[in-house]
């Protein structure tokens, strides 16, 4: 059992490009190519009279803004910067040079507490937990977010993805006072309910896994978003396959075994008989 939180485009954080424009700068992406005047002034106390002149003589026919690319450290292309985020923020993967990324997520286990003595009722209390949450006695549930930085010409320059998965399952501390033969029978169900959630787990993972591998550099800020969607509804078409699932739990197996019956009269009478 499994409930799925999808991640529609209008929950995308996105950063918008900025309108101000100081000039029209040329085609950077040809300008890039060739050495600039500062590429052959590095910085030395011996080029700095040449250098702030260049900057003065690049400012006036491209702008500041191409100056200050310019100015900007540059990444060797095709390289991928991953920070990992401690806590529940996950690992965000940020994706340079237009290839893909690893998207690895944070897999937060929770656990809800069940009451009772017995296996019933421990059952009746897993009911009431399920009653309020989608009838669900275990659960998977994962966020995907995304940040896409935008260019000046509006296209998306790197991504940032976020994943976490929440798998909650119940907890009982009574079943360590159970007899033998019942607390056998608590731990088959929760092991099967437990490798159904774990499957959730692994859908939830691949889906990290495409997101990772969903090229958006270059793409306009709503063609991104709709291929990172897809790869989240994939996903979420995945998880809800293997949907639905119901273990059962024998709440007679903490009982003691009834002693067969004897039927007084016939052993009277064949012990008469004899």
């Amino acid at each position: 059992m499994s409930e799925v939180e999808q991640v529609r485009p209008d929950a995308v954080v996105a950063s918008r490009p900025e309108t101000e424009r100081e000039g029209q700068a040329p085609d950077i992406g040809a300008v890039d190519q060739r050495p600039g005047l500062l590429a052959l002034l590095p910085p030395h106390d011996s080029t700095i009279p040449l250098r702030a002149r260049a900057i003065r003589q690049l400012s006036q026919q491209h702008g500041n803004r191409y100056v200050a690319r310019q100015l900007e450290p540059r990444a060797r292309p095709g390289t991928i910067e991953v920070t990992q985020v401690g806590g529940p923020a996950g690992v965000v993967a940020r994706e340079g040079g237009g290839g893909a990324s690893a998207v690895t997520p944070v897999v937060s286990p929770a656990v809800y507490t069940v009451s009772g003595k017995t296996l019933a009722e421990a059952y009746e209390s897993i009911q009431a937990y399920a009653a309020s949450h989608d009838g669900e006695a275990g659960s998977v549930k994962w966020n995907p977010k995304w940040s896409l930085p935008l260019d000046d010409d509006g296209k998306v320059k790197s991504a940032s993805i976020t994943v976490t998965i929440k798998k909650t399952m119940p907890s009982w501390p009574g079943a360590a006072k159970l007899s033998k033969k019942a607390k056998a029978e608590w731990d088959r169900a929760f092991g099967e309910l437990n490798a159904h959630e774990n499957e959730h787990v692994k859908k939830f993972t691949e889906g990290a896994a495409a997101l990772g591998a969903t090229t958006v550099v270059g793409l306009s800020n709503d063609a991104a978003n709709a291929a990172l969607t897809t790869a989240v509804d994939n996903a979420n078409t995945a998880s809800a396959g293997i949907d639905p699932f119901t273990t059962i739990l024998d709440i007679d197996a903490d009982k003691p075994t009834p002693k067969a019956e004897t039927n007084v009269e016939e052993e009277s009478l064949d012990m008469a008989y004899y």
